[in-house]
């Protein structure tokens, strides 16, 4: 997902591991697998009132209409989808959240206050590729109603997106002031498939003998939650973090991480390629 103060959940974690040896000759290592997982993305929350990953979508403007309403504590605060004018059959608004490239969403935890009426239909849906339903989650009543907490967890791999919708399911659907799809406390568990993208430098990588302190810096990039954290191994040992540093997930989000190695002091030879 892009930008997104992501609360971060579990988020990526990726290791490097580099090798130097006192006087011996090793070979220039690139970093290794680095590894993605899950993470869980809360937005339109008492935790995180922003919702900077929401999409919002209508067919045509008149029909229906979006209000924002996520910085309030009272009982309408909530991301809302209203009907306007009448509409023909098949219109709809739409609020929804997408996974990143090669992610899926594998749950969902949210609370919506869903009616229907007069034709026009209130969903929660996980969304396909294409943007089609892909398996409905819940459907409004035609009564008055509060905000319940909905639940939904796969085990088959996960959608790429998650909605709520309001349609209009007959030939034409008046204007309705009770018809509403409202959603507040999103909360969506992310399957991570895309590992992060590092890469290694530093003057103890060239070629030829080094004698004294020496130097190894990384780098990685991450899309969606951004990267946790850099590990650094010398023979097998952790190496202790320079002074703090931060790195920039390509959501935005700032992540603390584990920067570069501080000097070693080694006698060492790195085989050029």
């Amino acid at each position: 997902m892009t930008k997104n103060p992501i609360n971060r959940w579990s988020a990526c974690l990726f290791t490097a591991g580099l090798v130097s040896t006192v006087t011996m000759i090793v070979a220039c290592m690139a970093p290794s697998p680095a590894v993605a997982g899950t993470y869980e993305v809360v937005q339109c929350d008492r935790a995180n009132r922003a919702f900077p990953d929401a999409r919002f979508h209508r067919v045509n403007g008149g029909d229906y209409g979006f209000l924002y309403r996520c910085e309030e504590d009272e009982d309408g605060n909530s991301l809302q989808i209203r009907s306007i004018t009448g509409s023909p059959k098949g219109r709809y608004g739409r609020i929804s959240w997408s996974a990143p490239a090669g992610g899926r969403i594998v749950a969902i935890d949210v609370e919506g206050r869903l009616r229907s009426d007069a034709g026009h239909e209130a969903r929660l849906s996980f969304l396909g590729a294409g943007g089609g339903e892909m398996g409905r989650i819940a459907t409004g009543r035609e009564a008055a109603t509060g905000f319940r907490r909905f639940s939904r967890t796969l085990s088959d791999g996960g959608r790429p997106g998650f909605a709520a919708t309001l349609t209009c399911t007959v030939a034409v659907c008046p204007d309705s002031d009770r018809a509403k799809a409202w959603i507040r406390s999103v909360r969506l568990k992310i399957q991570d498939g895309t590992p992060p993208v590092a890469a290694v430098g530093g003057s103890l990588l060239t070629s030829g003998w080094h004698r004294g302190g020496g130097t190894i810096g990384s780098f990685a990039t991450d899309v969606g939650s951004g990267v946790r954290r850099v590990e650094v191994r010398v023979n097998g040992t952790a190496v202790p973090p320079s002074p703090a540093g931060r790195t920039r997930s390509s959501s935005g989000a700032l992540i603390r991480a584990a920067p570069t190695a501080p000097p070693r002091r080694a006698a060492t030879r790195c085989a050029g390629s």
